[in-house]
């Protein structure tokens, strides 16, 4: 609590006790710790979003590049399935070899 949370605490005690305005001043001091509670987590969830989202462009980007990188090799295939062409066996050779 702060300083002047109880001062104002203590300022309640010192008047005619009245419940009420003991449970006013509850109230409020329980929504602003709600309030601030919220503001918290509304920070985190906008660095969550923030991070979710260059990782979604990084990942959008890497896929882009990886369908660009099909589209050559479907094009080289292709080009290359000519019946006419003769291939050798080292291309047949699979690559973990």
């Amino acid at each position: 609590m702060r300083a002047e949370d109880w001062l104002e605490l203590y300022s309640l005690f010192q008047r005619p006790f009245r419940v009420q305005q003991l449970q006013n001043w509850l109230n409020a001091r329980d929504a602003e710790q709600r309030c601030g509670e919220l503001e918290i987590r509304l920070a985190f969830l906008d660095d969550t979003v923030d991070a979710l989202s260059s990782t979604l462009a990084r990942q959008q980007h890497e896929l882009d590049l990886l369908q660009e990188q099909l589209r050559l090799l479907y094009r080289q295939s292709a080009r290359g399935s000519g019946e006419n062409e003769e291939r050798s066996l080292r291309d047949e050779i699979p690559p973990h070899y």
